[in-house]
């Protein structure tokens, strides 16, 4: 479904900033000096992407509700779900006055037409899909797990199977990480809705928004500004921190080992800290 983002103008811009107003937070309290906006767009993917979009409207509302931010945050969803399509809403994209970036949970085709759409280069791309790691670009950073980050996970797993048994899983989130970020991450997506499930995606795209948000402070909301921050940001969330190794743009990240109990929950076993990237595409 497309979002009524347009291409920039005068009138247009006041007009997307108002539209997008409701998909950031509280609107600003009489008397308050209203902030400017940050515009964020949110690439779904092959799934309806619910649990990716209840990261965002989380890390959405802690942000808004920080009164020593300089800025508002807002996320407009769009699906673009084949090449064709992502090429066309990319490029429409990059022509929003005021719009920083994309969170993109997109597979590989579709990622790899966004991020090359005319004018979309100027965009940050940040994938929170699994990727192959065979995809690069100057403006697309990763912080889902790569091929040789889960791997280093399993290979762990594989020794505990070894002499303890069970059903062992890895991933870079699990919902019963024993981390305060993550326990604040729980309860407050519980708060919000109840029938909640925390899951990677909605980690994930949690972290994304704290990214973008960490390049913003660092740089200011201009997208050759963000761009540049975004090497440096990091994010301490529910995952643990997520940081990029010098000259690349694939995330450092923990990985985990969980075990799956008789009440269908997985616990934490063991983890490997720190796993560092190795995309294939150098």
């Amino acid at each position: 479904m497309r979002q009524p983002l347009r291409p920039a103008a005068p009138a247009a811009a006041v007009l997307l900033a108002l539209s997008l107003a409701g998909c950031g937070g509280d609107s600003t309290s009489e008397g308050e000096t209203e902030k400017p906006t940050v515009q964020i767009a949110f690439m779904a993917g092959a799934s309806d992407g619910t649990a990716a979009r209840r990261g965002i409207d989380l890390a959405l509302a802690q942000l808004n509700a920080d009164s020593a931010s300089a800025y508002r945050y807002a996320v407009s969803t769009v699906e673009a779900r084949d090449s064709a399509t992502a090429t066309s809403e990319c490029g429409r994209l990059a022509g929003v006055e005021g719009l920083v970036g994309i969170i993109g949970a997109q597979g590989e085709p579709e990622m790899r037409a966004c991020v090359a759409a005319p004018g979309a280069g100027a965009l940050a791309y940040v994938s929170i899909a699994e990727p192959s790691g065979e995809v690069c670009a100057d403006n697309l950073y990763t912080i889902a797990p790569l091929p040789n980050q889960r791997a280093a996970a399993q290979e762990t797993a594989a020794r505990l199977a070894a002499t303890q048994g069970g059903t062992l899983t890895v991933a870079d989130y699990l919902e019963t990480v024993q981390l305060p970020a993550n326990d604040s991450f729980v309860a407050a997506l519980r708060e919000r809705d109840s029938t909640a499930t925390p899951t990677p995606e909605a980690a994930r795209a949690f972290d994304a928004v704290r990214l973008v948000a960490a390049a913003v402070a660092a740089g200011g909301a201009d997208r050759a500004a963000v761009l540049a921050a975004l090497p440096s940001a990091r994010a301490d969330g529910p995952r643990g921190p997520v940081t990029f190794p010098a000259g690349k743009r694939s995330a450092t990240l923990h990985m985990f080992v969980g075990r799956t109990g008789a009440d269908g929950k997985v616990e934490p076993v063991s983890f490997r800290p720190a796993v560092a990237p190795e995309p294939g595409c150098g």
